[in-house]
């Protein structure tokens, strides 16, 4: 929906009831108004100029023409005007004078992104669709909100729980994927409203009864949704995830800075860099992952003189770390995989 369709909707998400509508020629002047320096007004402004970098709503794509019937700073009506295209609401919304109001011409048209026509003839019609317009926007929101960079589930204080640390994303064929330790879990997340609540629903593949199952599979409601936290809870559990957009895997090593007193070594955490790691082909995107690492590929093809995935000093740099990946229930072996890590100065 066009920025300036927006604008329209969002006129009658705080509207205050007055007087008793009275008629102006062959119109009706509508008294439910508000001001032109309420937050809702500048948020409508700036929404209008692109500065706040959001996407639009596009559950509805109002017809022009349409008229605003404008109120100077004691209320009194002053005079309608016709809205006969985007730029032109846009540039209304720059010109008027700051303790002015604004109100609607009912009744207004549109159709919505499904084809369908509507007609809106009350503040209350405009503000129940206005609503349902946010909530699909926000669930569509919080689906592709985790697509974007990787997510990790943040330390807190009054929330503790054995997945802080951990990473969370959505891989490049729309499945959830959680790094939990030397092991990779798949799943789905789903949001979606009950009543005025946004819920989360997520859902991993574990073993029977794992703790994984018990913990994550959940529906989630919703406390806080930015573009780079959220937090859910159910129940007694609290969890909170933020977005660590870096370059960990952008390059072709795995960097880390040396040791003060030990230039050249670092004590690497390999389990970090399983978030880099390509899916075997051969995977059904559905079973258990665990990972295990070595410093050569025979030790890697027969499971022997495993390295640590938390706590381990490179002997060389550059150097190459074999990785086997295998079924969690079955252990079978999926791939052997490599990649490389370095020690780097830092300042």
């Amino acid at each position: 929906m066009r920025k300036s369709d927006i604008l329209v909707l969002l006129f009658t998400l705080i509207v205050a009831f007055s007087c008793e509508n009275e008629p102006i020629g062959e119109a009706i002047i509508n008294n439910d108004s508000f001001d032109v320096d309420s937050e809702l007004y500048l948020l409508m402004e700036r929404v209008s100029e692109d500065e706040a970098g959001e996407e639009p709503l596009e559950c509805i794509d109002f017809s022009y023409p349409f008229a605003l019937f404008i109120f100077d700073e004691t209320g009194q009506y002053v005079a309608p005007t016709s809205i006969e295209s985007d730029e032109e609401f846009s540039a209304l919304l720059g010109s008027l004078v700051a303790d002015y109001s604004v109100s609607i011409n009912y009744p207004i048209t549109g159709t919505t992104t499904t084809g369908d026509l509507v007609e809106i003839n009350t503040n209350d019609e405009l503000k129940e669709l206005i609503d349902e317009c946010v909530r699909v926007e926000i669930e569509r929101n919080c689906n592709n909100t985790i697509n974007e960079c990787i997510w990790q589930v943040a330390q807190t204080d009054n929330f503790p729980n054995e997945y802080e640390g951990q990473y969370l994303f959505v891989n490049e064929n729309d499945i959830l994927q959680l790094h939990s330790k030397n092991n990779i879990y798949f799943g789905a997340w789903i949001g979606f409203y009950i009543g005025y609540d946004l819920h989360l629903n997520i859902t991993f593949v574990a073993e029977d009864e794992s703790e994984i199952d018990t913990y994550w599979n959940e529906d989630w409601k919703v406390i806080t949704f930015t573009d780079n936290i959220i937090d859910i809870e159910s129940g007694e559990k609290r969890i909170r995830i933020e977005k660590k957009c870096n370059d960990l895997c952008d390059g072709l090593i795995y960097e880390e800075c040396e040791i003060e007193d030990t230039p050249g070594f670092f004590n690497f955490e390999l389990n970090n860099y399983s978030v880099c790691t390509s899916i075997p082909a051969t995977h059904d995107f559905g079973s258990p992952l665990v990972l295990s690492y070595f410093e050569n590929e025979i030790d890697a093809q027969a499971h022997q003189n495993e390295i640590s995935g938390t706590d381990y000093l490179n002997i060389e740099n550059p150097q190459t770390i074999f990785m086997r990946i295998e079924l969690q229930e079955t252990e079978e072996l999926m791939e052997i995989a490599q990649f490389e890590i370095g020690v780097i100065q830092c300042n």
